[in-house]
């Protein structure tokens, strides 16, 4: 045997229903019995309208609260507008400072201790490849840490310099290294001389393609 469906009353029905109470035409228990409804539901239907019934009779009082729980909440949107607004400047602030660290610096910020923050999502947010945390330099055997150091604090000031200018500034500075050396250390740091290059010209016409007059 299945069990009673509970039925849903809509907001006129239990008014009438409480009408119908309050006339005391029927007993609490023949309209329990009519309606399908429990008598202490009945009786709880029955205050909360007696409860609300002033509203019929003043209904701004209604519209007053509606308007200080707008008015509340408009100002918590504008504090929290004002707080997201402070919180993104103070983020780009801060993606803006550590986008200028070089890769040794930003690599050092990346923590394994964050329980809610990953490595994977630590560099993304440096904007660094992920194995560059796992990764070990492998020490240059045979080549001159001084002398590196120079060459890549020349090629900072000076990224115009190649390999010859590059030489003639370490001989200058009391270094006794080779040229054939220097060219060997720039490709160890992977550096080579900048410099403007021209232009493709694309406005001037090919001579292979003769403009034929009508």
């Amino acid at each position: 045997m299945g069990r009673n469906k509970i039925r849903h009353f809509s907001s006129e029905e239990k008014t009438k229903i409480v009408f119908a109470l309050l006339k005391e035409d029927l007993t609490l228990v023949e309209l329990s019995s009519k309606y399908g409804v429990t008598s202490k539901t009945l009786q709880n239907w029955k205050r909360q309208f007696l409860e609300n019934a002033s509203i019929a009779f003043d209904p701004s009082k209604v519209v007053s609260v509606y308007k200080e729980e707008i008015s509340t909440l408009k100002h918590q949107n504008d504090a929290l507008a004002k707080a997201l607004g402070k919180a993104t400047v103070e983020r780009d602030w801060a993606v803006g400072k550590l986008k200028s660290l070089d890769l040794p610096n930003k690599q050092s910020l990346v923590t394994c201790k964050l329980p809610n923050l990953s490595k994977a999502r630590q560099c993304a947010l440096l904007s660094i490849h992920r194995s560059l945390i796992y990764y070990k330099a492998r020490e240059l055997s045979g080549c001159n840490t001084s002398v590196l150091n120079k060459i890549d604090s020349i090629y900072r000031e000076h990224p115009e310099y190649g390999y010859r200018y590059i030489y003639n500034q370490l001989q200058e500075d009391g270094f006794n290294v080779g040229r054939d050396r220097v060219l060997k250390y720039m490709g160890v740091l992977n550096i080579s001389a900048v410099y403007p290059r021209k232009k493709p010209s694309i406005s001037c016409r090919n001579a292979q393609h003769k403009v034929v007059c009508l």
